[in-house]
């Protein structure tokens, strides 16, 4: 028949030990340093939002969906901006990098 001991004994996973242990501060200063236009725009998206929540008052007749909607494009245009921005500075230190360095030969 069959023997037991096979039957129980699963093969083990071995278990991977991070390398250091890193505090969220510290993770997020190396993200940071990482794409430096995330945190930008993220800064620029709050400001959209507070400076919306501080001028929803003073809307008129404007419906509050009608400025819910105008708010939104002002919000995601200001992280879509940061996105372009950090693309365009990736691509010009990219290129910038491999044109300056010394050929062989």
């Amino acid at each position: 028949m069959t023997d037991p001991d096979k039957m129980t004994s699963a093969p083990q996973k071995p278990e991977i030990a991070p390398q250091w242990e890193e505090s969220h501060g510290s993770k997020l200063w190396r993200k940071t340093k990482e794409a430096p236009f995330v945190p930008i725009g993220l800064v620029g998206l709050t400001g959209a939002v507070v400076m919306g929540a501080i001028k929803y008052k003073n809307r008129g007749q404007m419906t509050t969906s009608m400025y819910l909607m105008q708010l939104r494009v002002v919000a995601q245009s200001m992280v879509v901006g940061a996105m372009t921005l950090g693309v365009g500075y990736s691509l010009l230190s990219d290129y910038f990098k491999t044109s300056d360095s010394p050929k062989n030969g």
